[in-house]
């Protein structure tokens, strides 16, 4: 079905009040933004020509710091840290453990 070009005029003049951005807030408004969870604090989001833009004054989530005992990425969880050695340093301790075990059996016999 072809839409005639008055009925395709008179659908869009319908609906274009719907289609016109409405501000979502008045300039000056503040609102809080950001988390509290952990070292997070919240900071304060300002509209600026009818949206609220960027969050700031708050502190924002950052990399865990392993056995500080702190949430430092903000997600509840405090020093969620894994030690990963490479390869070579995984062998080096390997070899020292098995120095220091030949060096107490030596010990005992």
């Amino acid at each position: 079905m072809k839409l005639q070009v008055p009925m395709l005029i008179a659908f869009t003049l319908a609906f274009l009040p719907l289609a016109v951005a409405q501000p979502l807030c008045n300039d000056g408004d503040t609102r809080p933004c950001g988390s509290d969870v952990g070292i997070c604090t919240p900071g304060t989001s300002a509209c600026i020509n009818g949206s609220f833009g960027g969050c700031s004054g708050g502190v924002e989530p950052g990399v865990e710091i392993c056995f500080n005992d702190a949430d430092d990425n903000c997600n509840t969880f405090t020093d969620e840290c894994t030690v990963q050695f490479s390869p070579a340093i995984a062998m080096m301790l390997g070899g020292i453990l098995i120095l220091i075990f030949i060096w107490i059996v030596s010990r005992l016999l």
